[in-house]
């Protein structure tokens, strides 16, 4: 029991440090649009069949 404080003080540690990593990731727009496009594509095919 006396280790549950130790758990959630790692625990706001790692969340902290998530979130921080999480603001520094940025979309490459051009490979997220040629994605999306390939997407549209594969979704068109499967429909037609």
């Amino acid at each position: 029991m006396r280790n549950i404080g130790s758990c959630f003080a790692y625990t706001l540690i790692a969340l902290s440090s998530f979130i921080k990593g999480i603001k520094k990731l940025e979309v490459n727009e051009k490979v997220f649009n040629q994605d999306l496009e390939k997407l549209g594509k594969y979704l068109q095919k499967l429909f037609k069949q």
